[in-house]
């Protein structure tokens, strides 16, 4: 079987090769994830063959969207002078940690972590090559996961479509990136599940009245080059306390968001560097 080349001048041949060496500077961050998740006792339930799964899916799911944001950008390059425009605006991966009491006794709680779905854009108003204001449309999924002991493990979660409002720096010719603001995000789908031993129950519902039904936070994060990490802090009870049910109960999430950031500046093909003529080799 004959192997595909690429010629040297080929783009698409330079695009993916970036795409492999970020991806490349993602793997210690995946490792220290899950680290993370093993020690804060999530090692019961997470065997070696699941976590193989994920690292799979999570590899996968980077590598799509890298490559539709690069088929999206290689059609419609911005001009440089450009003054409005969109970036990836949040990190696919939420590593997501919850302070729960209920009737003023601290409830036992583990780590989530959530990579489907989180996406989201970033519209920028570039003031100066240092300063841009932003906002922006983001879906979350976040939540927390309640664990009183080694047979029971109750998880809530909900999709959030939500809107930030902040600023941005930009440093070393803006391969250093700092932000920092406030966003506030509609709940959209709330869903919890029951593990009680070996038996497993789960519900849904659209516009739920058991939790809150916005959620705002404060956010501060950082990006260089194409690695990007933010933390969230929710402002509000992930309850709603209007519902019997959880009258009593307190829910705080910290979330910290790691992923790849893939701007058009970190795909530029200097289209000045031309191969040399066939004469000349």
């Amino acid at each position: 079987m004959k192997r595909l080349k690429f010629p040297p001048n080929c783009s698409l041949y330079r695009r993916i090769l970036s795409i492999v060496d970020h991806l490349k500077l993602l793997r210690p961050i995946y490792q220290i994830l899950m680290i993370i998740m093993q020690d804060s006792g999530c090692r019961a339930y997470l065997s070696r063959k699941s976590m193989n799964m994920n690292k799979k899916i999570f590899t996968l799911a980077f590598c799509l969207l890298s490559l539709i944001q690069v088929k999206a950008q290689t059609e419609s390059p911005a001009p440089k002078n450009k003054r409005f425009q969109i970036e990836s605006g949040i990190e696919g991966s939420l590593l997501q940690f919850a302070q729960v009491s209920s009737f003023n006794i601290k409830a036992k709680t583990v780590p989530r972590f959530s990579y489907y779905f989180n996406t989201g854009l970033d519209f920028n108003y570039k003031v100066s090559e240092s300063f841009s204001p932003f906002t922006g449309i983001h879906l979350r999924n976040i939540g927390l996961i309640l664990k009183p002991n080694d047979s029971m493990r109750f998880k809530h979660r909900v999709y959030t479509l939500g809107v930030p409002v902040g600023i941005k720096a930009y440093a070393l010719k803006r391969k250093l990136m700092l932000k920092a603001g406030a966003d506030i995000g509609l709940a959209i789908n709330y869903k919890w599940k029951t593990f009680i031993n070996d038996t497993k129950t789960k519900n849904h519902e659209f516009f739920s009245d058991r939790v809150a039904r916005f959620f705002p936070s404060v956010f501060f994060g950082a990006r260089f080059q194409s690695i990007s990490i933010t933390g969230n802090y929710y402002l509000n009870n992930f309850f709603n306390t209007a519902n019997l049910a959880y009258a009593n109960t307190d829910a705080r999430i910290f979330t910290l968001g790691i992923g790849l950031n893939f701007d058009s500046d970190k795909f530029k093909v200097n289209m000045k560097k031309k191969s040399k003529p066939m004469s000349d080799m």
